[in-house]
């Protein structure tokens, strides 16, 4: 549940040109000082609470005694009154002098109205009135339609504003004075995170035909069997978001269950297998696996591993995370059902060897532009593989590039297609099975059996 934000900071707007006092609303009371969570069904049951304000003048001076003032007072869409306002929701107050019973409601104020009028009554001299306090029960219903905040106005009975200034200002419902709030946010998220940086699984290059069967971890190689870390699915409680206008925050009681599927991008039958720690996984192990949390077991984390049975070469590609579901506990508080979780990518999968590339700009067509790769450096027969990208039908074609005579090998960008017919132009990434550095690739592009530029090797020749 995403709804934009609740009520904008104070803000003063000076009414009468060239005034130098104007009117001042804070909030005094402690009620929504956290921002509600986005999580609560604020529609189906709305968060009652008690907006107490003061109306003050930046001058520091005093309220004109013995007037009779109109004083409104508005609320923003998405909120009401929380029952029908009297007189003694409004008062003034002076040096140790409350003065509750001075108010009268004259238009407004009923339980679904967002408008209230009063007519209010200043206190004769001696008695000095320095500010104008509201206590208004509120119920919040939406976030939707809050950012004008709750404003006030003042006349004296004559029609004009207080000393120059009739507008009371804008304040945020949310927050503190010093810290007027966005009003609404959320209270649980996640995130998922590889691990590529700490220790990078890969898939290992080893000799001959068993290359690319295991995994190697951190520079360490990964036994048959063996499961190895792909990254983690982590949520956390945001404990400044409230659930309620006393600023409670949330719990994992509060989350029924938090759910993923983690799945590899290119299964390899039974021979490559996904697992997860920390939660309930269905199957245990398999090429993509669904994941089943409890709020506990979400804001501990869970760890997605990877192991391979080495019976079968295993392809470069991603492993992610999505369908992600995060479901609320019915009951008080009154959230929505559902809302969705983290996705993402945990670590790549990719094969050892030596990469040269990417290469942008390859044709399928030889009417077009082709591009015509020379290798050399190599020491024998060398698999390899080249990934299409970018190109609207991605995939791979692999070979073996045997040398001739001149310790060279040509390639073309219509050889491609045998891998990946569907493309039409696309980014190419050569990997050689091999740890031989001296492998060099240069491109020419040729049109018409013309040559039109000649590369060096290196990406976007």
């Amino acid at each position: 549940m995403k709804i934009k934000s609740l009520l904008a900071a104070v803000s003063m707007v000076a009414m009468a040109a060239g005034a130098a006092n104007a009117l001042s609303l804070s909030k005094t009371s402690t009620n929504f000082d956290s921002p509600l969570a986005l999580e609560l069904d604020i529609a189906g049951t709305p968060i009652n609470g008690v907006y107490t304000g003061a109306l003050t003048l930046t001058s520091g001076g005093n309220f004109p005694a013995g007037d009779v003032l109109t004083v409104t007072l508005t609320i923003p869409a998405g909120v009401t009154f929380n029952g029908a306002l009297s007189g003694t929701s409004i008062a003034t107050f002076g040096p140790g002098v409350h003065t509750p019973a001075n108010g009268s409601v004259i238009a407004g104020g009923a339980t679904t109205d967002t408008v209230v009028t009063y007519n209010l009554g200043v206190p004769t001299s001696p008695q000095v009135t320095t500010q104008i306090q509201f206590t208004i029960p509120i119920s919040v219903a939406s976030c939707a339609n809050l950012s004008a905040g709750i404003t006030v106005t003042a006349f004296l009975s004559g029609g004009a504003a207080v000393e120059g200034d009739a507008d009371g200002g804008t304040r945020s419902i949310f927050g503190t004075n010093a810290t007027p709030d966005v009003g609404c946010a959320s209270a649980f998220g996640g995130t998922v995170t590889s691990d590529a940086v700490a220790s990078n699984t890969q898939i290992a290059l080893a000799v001959g035909p068993t290359n690319y069967r295991l995994f190697q971890e951190a520079g360490a190689a990964v036994a048959a069997g063996v499961a190895t870390p792909l990254g983690t699915v982590t949520y956390l409680i945001n404990p400044s978001v409230g659930v309620n206008a006393a600023g409670t925050s949330m719990v994992a009681g509060n989350i029924a269950s938090v759910t993923h599927t983690a799945a590899l991008q290119t299964p390899v039958g039974a021979n490559v297998l996904l697992s997860a720690n920390n939660a309930t996984v269905t199957p245990a192990t398999g090429p993509s696996i669904n994941v089943s949390m409890t709020g506990a077991q979400a804001t501990a984390g869970s760890t997605v591993s990877v192991r391979s049975t080495g019976m079968a070469a295993i392809p470069s590609q991603n492993v992610t995370v999505t369908s992600a579901l995060v479901t609320f506990t019915p009951g008080t508080p009154d959230f929505i059902t559902s809302e969705p979780g983290a996705v993402g990518g945990l670590d790549r999968l990719d094969r050892q060897g030596q990469a040269r590339g990417p290469y942008d700009w390859n044709g399928s067509s030889p009417t077009g532009t082709v591009s015509v790769y020379r290798i050399t450096g190599l020491t024998g027969p060398t698999a390899y593989t080249v990934t299409m990208t970018n190109s609207g039908a991605n995939g791979e074609f692999n070979g073996i590039a045997t040398p001739d005579a001149n310790g060279e090998v040509v390639l073309t960008s219509l050889d491609f297609g045998a891998g990946v017919p569907a493309y039409i132009r696309g980014d190419a990434l050569f990997l050689f099975e091999t740890t031989n550095m001296a492998i060099d690739v240069d491109r020419l592009l040729a049109r018409n059996g013309v040559v039109s530029a000649f590369g060096d090797g290196l990406a976007d020749d």
